[in-house]
């Protein structure tokens, strides 16, 4: 939803998302660490950011009417011919960052074993 604003050419509200963004990230740390809760669930505080961040986006698209209602069905099928066109390419460039890590698992597996 961020990166709608950076191709509206929004990039006030995009830059000051993106500060929301880092201090709600640093406040939920801060506030995990005070409340003496164990460290392994610092990883909640990107989960607790996207979820702030995601609330003052769409309060902030409806407000702005940045978001309408109007869905064709022509439109919905424009959209999805398009996602289908676009997976394979997705699925190649996903499991080429992954490729490398897999073979070498594939590999201590045979070494282990």
């Amino acid at each position: 939803m961020l990166n709608a604003f950076n191709a509206m050419s929004k990039m006030k509200e995009y830059s000051i998302f993106q500060i929301i963004r880092i201090v709600s990230i640093i406040g939920s740390i801060i506030v995990i660490y005070l409340l003496g809760i164990p460290p392994i669930y610092v990883c909640l505080s990107l989960t607790v950011s996207e979820i702030i961040l995601f609330t003052l986006i769409m309060a902030y698209s409806f407000q702005t009417n940045l978001i309408k209602w109007t869905i064709s069905f022509k439109w919905c099928k424009k959209h999805i011919l398009f996602g289908v066109r676009a997976l394979p390419s997705y699925v190649v460039l996903d499991l080429n960052s992954k490729v490398d890590i897999i073979c070498l698992g594939i590999l201590v597996q045979i070494i282990q074993s």
